[in-house]
């Protein structure tokens, strides 16, 4: 249930528009996040039990200022001149502290390389999706001056195909088969971030 709720949430995160609840882009992943946050936290627990004591406290450590962090910058809700404009800084936060620990359980699973594959595939074929569909222009992939892909803004489509580029250079370092349809999907990323 944690993989594919991980997956479910990498998918949402590419379309924010679809995942819109009473206008507010991005509403759904934001839930997903906190559900696999709350997930990878229960099912990162068990596995660190099972880990040395200084690996379980630093471990816990990163965790606990993650949470602190997020918890700052919720408070800055507080003086914001628009409070819902916060929530941008506070989503990237959770999905990181809910993907972490969700990689690192997953990882300690039977089978757990090619689980942590599979999330770092979706990535970049989302990555790979969004920047044909911004090259071509289908669907709300049109731009004028820089293309936005289906994000509220392009600087946040160049953020998210940022974040997909280092993941396909390194499956091309470590994969032996398939360099060719790999240096392809570089290409399209490449292509995407400069309509960006």
């Amino acid at each position: 249930m944690l993989q594919a709720s991980v997956l479910l949430l990498i998918v949402s995160i590419w379309f924010p528009g679809a995942t819109r609840i009473a206008g507010t882009d991005g509403s759904l992943s934001f839930l997903l996040a906190l559900f696999c946050a709350l997930l990878s936290i229960v099912a990162y627990a068990e596995t660190a039990r099972r880990l040395h004591r200084v690996e379980a406290t630093l471990a816990t450590t990163v965790l606990t200022i993650s949470a602190f962090i997020i918890i700052l910058s919720l408070l800055s809700m507080l003086y914001a001149d628009n409070p819902l404009r916060t929530m941008r800084a506070v989503f990237a936060q959770v999905f990181g502290f809910a993907i972490i620990p969700a990689v690192a359980a997953i990882s300690t699973r039977p089978k757990g390389l090619v689980a942590v594959d599979r999330v770092v595939m979706a990535i970049v074929i989302m990555s790979v999706v969004t920047s044909c569909l911004v090259a071509i222009g289908l669907g709300d992939a049109r731009f004028a001056d820089r293309a936005e892909g289906y994000f509220k803004h392009s600087n946040q489509l160049g953020i998210a195909l940022s974040a997909g580029l280092p993941l396909i250079a390194a499956k091309m370092v470590s994969s032996r088969k398939h360099r060719a349809l790999l240096l392809g999907c570089l290409v399209a990323v490449l292509l995407g971030l400069v309509k960006s």
